[in-house]
């Protein structure tokens, strides 16, 4: 008895629009600046180039890995399909040689028979040996046959496994694409009164690089009296900005922040959070 091989699931369901909302991201980046440091202008064209750059290459990532997608999808079809027709083949191989050997020991007793009987019958009892003998190479052919095919669903199986694990990486980039992701840029300019109480300007840019909108998104500035993020906080501040489209660059409105201490920032840190 041959023990056949399995049918292999192949469907593979891939979600190629996520429209749900990322809750609780937070990107931080930082920059360094001194009481020098020029303010961003609304004509800062550069800074926006830039980031409209990076959503273009967003895009076409995204594009590419939806094509793979299709590929890999209609090679699993394919794929599917061989096996499934390998499949066939062997059970029919199987039947066939089921009745085969049913023949070998209806000849074999015949020829039992016709012998105990004393037959003369010498020219029956040749084409039986015969019928015998051909029944049994056959029999040898298709077990080959069979084997081979196995080897085949067993090579199949490992594609299809292979694509599937192809387009789960794909359908996770995507969604990483399409999930909202906020960046920006900013600078700060510092302003001491007399008194020797500072307070800093901060303008710049942000930009939405997902495909779905933030809801409630806000920045928070701190500014440090260190380089690098480091030493004590001299002030915070938080705006809100709402509701950000995806793919989209803005400019930020210039906010102000009182430290309400005479030491100059040494750095800038900026961190984004959205629903």
């Amino acid at each position: 008895m041959r023990t056949q091989r399995g049918a292999v699931g192949s469907a593979v369901a891939v979600v190629l629009l996520i429209i749900g909302l990322a809750v609780g991201a937070a990107v931080t980046y930082e920059a360094v600046s001194t009481s020098n440091t020029p303010k961003l202008q609304a004509a800062d064209t550069s800074e926006v180039s830039s980031l409209q750059s990076q959503l273009a290459t967003w895009q076409s990532n995204a594009t590419v890995l939806k094509s793979q997608i299709t590929r890999l999808d209609n090679q699993t079809a394919f794929d599917a399909q061989e096996i499934s027709s390998l499949q066939a083949n062997a059970t029919s191989a199987g039947a066939e040689i089921a009745s085969l050997q049913g023949l070998i020991s209806s000849d074999k007793s015949q020829i039992l028979s016709l012998q105990n009987a004393n037959s003369t019958d010498s020219v029956q009892i040749q084409t039986l040996e015969a019928n015998a003998t051909a029944a049994a190479t056959r029999i040898t052919i298709l077990s080959s046959r069979l084997q081979i095919d196995d080897t085949n669903v067993g090579a199949l199986e490992t594609n299809l496994a292979s694509d599937q694990g192809a387009i789960y990486d794909d359908v996770n980039q995507i969604d990483a694409l399409q999930a909202p992701h906020v960046s920006g840029n900013f600078t700060d300019t510092a302003s001491c009164a007399v008194s020797g109480d500072c307070s800093y300007s901060i303008d710049g840019v942000y930009a939405n690089f997902g495909t779905a909108a933030t809801n409630n998104a806000s920045v928070t500035f701190i500014l440090y009296s260190e380089p690098s993020m480091a030493g004590h906080a001299l002030c915070t501040l938080t705006v809100a900005l709402g509701n950000i489209p995806g793919r989209t660059v803005a400019m930020f409105p210039e906010a102000t922040c009182a430290s309400g201490s005479s030491t100059h920032s040494l750095s800038l840190g900026w961190t984004f959070t959205h629903s």
